[in-house]
């Protein structure tokens, strides 16, 4: 079990040249992340923002915790990927998975696949966006039983004034159900 709360954070930052680190979790039961516990890895210079890959038997859990994957302002390079591998995925509270470019570079993908759900509330999304130069990353949701959004959201975007294409939102599931969204 990997659990991490309490405004807890794991941060990987590139400011000069090279390319940010890759972060692995791995758990042979559940991960879970609280109290606005936060992975998170961005390039401010030039060089790519690390990958995240999360990959638990069981679970992952996030309640009023984040993943971040960015490009920043003036920086030059890609934003990380965000690859989650689980039976079943839980988001509420706000929580977060995302990737973005505010820089120039593109925005990483965003991959969950699951072997049962995927559950999302409360003011939870996946996304990933361009508000610079680049584009925006593609996200795939596969749950084989189910995937739920309530008062959540999925999306690719482009901010204004961005120059760039939104990405490919691919949801494979058996049952998908939407709302108050």
């Amino acid at each position: 079990v990997v659990s991490v709360s309490k405004v807890s954070c794991v941060i990987g930052r590139a400011f000069g040249f090279g390319k940010r680190g890759e972060l692995i979790v791995s758990s042979a039961e559940s991960v879970s992340l609280g109290d606005g516990a936060l992975f998170s890895s961005s390039t401010f210079g030039i060089g790519n923002a690390g990958n995240l890959t999360v990959n638990a038997a069981d679970s992952v859990s996030f309640v009023n915790a984040n993943i971040s994957r960015n490009v920043r302002v003036g920086a030059k390079g890609d934003g990380g990927d965000i690859d989650i591998t689980t039976d079943s995925v839980s988001l509420s509270d706000g929580a977060f998975f995302s990737s973005s470019t505010f820089g120039i570079g593109n925005a990483g993908n965003v991959t969950v696949n699951a072997a049962d759900s995927v559950s999302l509330g409360d003011g939870t999304y996946f996304s990933s966006s361009t508000f610079g130069i680049g584009n925006a990353g593609d996200i795939a949701v596969n749950a084989a039983d189910s995937v739920s959004l309530v008062n959540a959201d999925i999306f690719s975007s482009v901010g204004p004034g961005a120059q760039g294409d939104g990405g490919d939102i691919a949801i494979t599931t058996d049952s998908v159900s939407w709302s108050d969204g």
